[in-house]
């Protein structure tokens, strides 16, 4: 996905977003929403950081926008009472993996999730805590900077909008000051277009 179009992406998610109201039962959704709005925190913090030509950083957000997004859906589809206590007072959850792996069982995702969890989470974690991808895209032998190609940056902003869009849709769900449906189709033509490289008005 280009740079562009990620942008006018998160640019669209954050008009719809802004001034939501619903109501929301239940500690499980409320700390569901709000991994999901950390998760959307991410991606825009990801199109500020690539614009101030600070890739490795804006990479190194790719594993905890991930993770809150799955957090997200994990306390509201999987998450029991006691689960949720465990974390509100430890600051305790089950490994990434089982997380992944229930919320793929509960959304009928149909192993999707937990395929991209096993094909992409080392690169994940090279990102994030400074590993051989990172270093290796910053030193050329020669000279320090950023070295990272057009197609790395781009498949990155892929992976990030799949899990964008879980997040997004998830908040929009609960939202009593929004037609949902519209939304939803509009965020899907966007979608399209983003990926497809073409032109949206709006």
């Amino acid at each position: 996905m280009e740079i562009e179009k990620y942008c006018q992406l998160i640019d669209f998610i954050e008009r719809e977003v802004d001034g939501i109201k619903g109501e929301i039962e239940g500690i499980g959704n409320k700390k569901s929403l709000s991994f999901h709005n950390l998760a959307l925190d991410h991606a825009r913090s990801i199109v500020i950081l690539i614009n101030k030509n600070s890739q490795s950083s804006a990479l190194a957000l790719l594993r905890v926008l991930y993770e809150s997004s799955i957090r997200g859906c994990w306390f509201k589809y999987c998450a029991t009472q006691d689960q949720i206590e465990s974390f509100i007072e430890n600051d305790h959850l089950p490994k990434l993996k089982k997380l992944v792996k229930e919320v793929d069982e509960k959304m009928g995702f149909s192993g999707i999730l937990d395929t991209i969890h096993n094909n992409d989470m080392s690169t994940l974690c090279s990102f994030t805590h400074s590993g051989v991808i990172q270093l290796s895209s910053n030193f050329n032998g020669k000279t320090y900077k950023n070295y990272y190609t057009t197609e790395q940056i781009e498949g990155a902003l892929e992976f990030a909008v799949f899990y964008i869009r879980i997040s997004f849709m998830e908040i929009i769900s609960v939202a009593s000051n929004r037609n949902v449906e519209l939304v939803h189709s509009n965020f899907e033509t966007h979608l399209t277009s983003a990926l497809n490289g073409t032109k949206t008005v709006g």
